[in-house]
């Protein structure tokens, strides 16, 4: 798994924040029977990379829940907020990308690749 911070404007307007996400195989990802018919997409196509992203949110909190890709299909982009992984330290950023939006004010991470575009994925 890979776990990313991407300062994009999409996911500064779509979340309030940078965001923060575990990469996971997508098929270790699905939703429960009764939470399906509560999710709904939006298909983001205002991308730098010009590659549609598959933005799934829940219709009653709004919260975003899942992101896919056209480009790469075998992965999930979970946002780390909706993951119960108990405690606090488990998540730290391997990589930032869209670095050039970055706000001053974001932290910075020792150790953590940087990238002004989005790196490529598998």
């Amino acid at each position: 798994m890979t776990q990313l911070m991407c300062h994009c404007p999409n996911c500064l307007k779509s979340l309030g924040n940078s965001g923060a996400f575990t990469f996971c195989p997508i098929a270790n990802f699905n939703f429960t029977e009764s939470s399906k018919e509560q999710v709904k997409t939006y298909r983001d196509q205002a991308t730098d990379s010009k590659d549609e992203m598959q933005r799934q949110f829940c219709t009653n909190c709004g919260s975003c829940v899942l992101i896919t890709t056209d480009h790469n299909t075998s992965v999930a982009i979970v946002p780390v907020g909706t993951m119960d992984c108990g405690g606090q330290g488990w998540w730290k950023p391997e990589i930032e990308c869209q670095c050039n939006n970055k706000k001053d004010w974001m932290a910075k991470y020792a150790g953590t690749q940087m990238h002004d575009r989005n790196p490529t994925f598998g």
